[in-house]
């Protein structure tokens, strides 16, 4: 299969996945999957895992869509979509009930973003004000207020910074 046949694929199967059809979806990429291993492109390659992964999140198969972050994160050229995919696998941990380990990859993607943040000058902060929020939301599902609440204040500080 060319690497042309493959795109294909992964779009079909993200329109697919868009339409609620998450087990099509998840066939339809694992041909794709099996087809660019053959052509050993990663980026693409990337892309389908990443896909996949997020079509078994919608199905409860979480360890199948971990497994899938993981082979995406390796093969990320860059810190950006390795920050994307700790993203999507926080949100396999906190639909897990795993909120320790969500945190854990907010909190890292977080102090990932804290350095653009200073170097924009307070400028560039939707990123960082949604990562602060989706932190809140499993500190308050974990049942740690008074974190949930630092993160909501931190929030409030970067909108005051943006407003200025």
């Amino acid at each position: 299969m060319n690497s042309k046949q493959v795109e294909n694929i992964w779009n079909q199967g993200m329109d697919l996945k868009k339409s609620g059809e998450y087990d099509k979806a998840v066939e339809i990429l694992t041909i794709a999957i099996n087809g660019d291993e053959e052509n050993n492109k990663d980026a693409l390659l990337q892309h389908l895992y990443w896909t996949r992964a997020e079509a078994y999140t919608e199905l409860g198969k979480f360890n199948l869509a971990l497994s899938d972050l993981a082979k995406a994160y390796k093969l990320c050229p860059d810190d950006h979509l390795r920050d994307v995919m700790l993203i999507s696998r926080a949100d396999v941990f906190t639909r897990m009930c795993e909120y320790d380990l969500a945190i854990a990859d907010f909190t890292e993607v977080i102090n990932n973003c804290l350095f653009d943040y200073e170097k924009s000058n307070h400028k560039d902060n939707k990123f960082l004000i949604a990562l602060y929020k989706d932190r809140a939301d499993v500190f308050t599902k974990k049942g740690c207020i008074d974190l949930a609440e630092v993160d909501k204040l931190e929030v409030l500080k970067m909108k005051n910074c943006s407003i200025k």
